[in-house]
C-alpha cells in the first residue's frame, strides 16, 4: 500500500516539474525582437526558384493590391541561388500600431487588367515570431 501511494506521488511530483519546466520554457515572444519570415519560392516541379522578386505587403497595402495589381508593395524581397530568403520583419516598421499584423507575401508574373499571374501567402506575425512562407509557382 505505501509503495502505491509513493508511486502516485512520485508521479504527481514528476508531472508537476514537467509542466513547470514545460511553461518556463515556452515560446513566447519579446515585443522588442523583430520577426523573420523564411521564405522559398519554388516553381511547379518542386525546384527552388533563384533570384525571384518578393512583394511585400501589409494588410491596407495588399487590400490596395487585390483590387488593383499595379499597386506598390510595402517592401521587396529576393530569393537567393537557392530559391529561398529570410525577410527580417523589422518590429519598428511592421509592429508600429498593430502587435499582430498580417504580411502578405506575393509573387507576380505581369500586371493589369489581363495577363497576370499571381501566388501569395499571408501570415500574421508576432514580435520575434518566426514564420516559414512557401510560394509554389504553378
Amino acid at each position: 500500500m505505501k509503495s502505491v501511494f509513493r508511486y502516485k506521488l512520485s508521479s504527481i511530483f514528476v508531472l508537476s516539474l514537467m509542466s513547470i519546466i514545460i511553461t518556463a520554457c515556452s515560446n513566447d515572444s519579446d515585443p522588442d525582437a523583430n520577426g523573420y519570415a523564411r521564405i522559398e519560392v519554388i516553381d511547379a516541379k518542386g525546384e527552388p526558384v533563384p533570384n525571384q522578386a518578393i512583394q511585400v505587403f501589409n494588410e491596407i497595402d495588399y487590400e490596395k493590391f487585390s483590387k488593383d495589381n499595379r499597386v506598390m508593395p510595402t517592401d521587396f524581397c529576393y530569393t537567393g541561388k537557392n530559391g529561398k530568403v529570410a525577410y527580417e520583419v523589422d518590429r519598428i516598421k511592421w509592429f508600429k500600431g498593430n502587435k499582430n499584423p498580417m504580411i502578405t507575401f506575393v509573387v507576380q508574373y505581369g500586371a493589369g487588367k489581363d495577363n497576370y499571374a499571381i501566388w501569395s501567402s499571408g501570415k500574421t506575425f508576432k514580435p520575434g515570431q518566426s514564420q516559414n512562407i512557401s510560394l509554389k509557382l504553378e
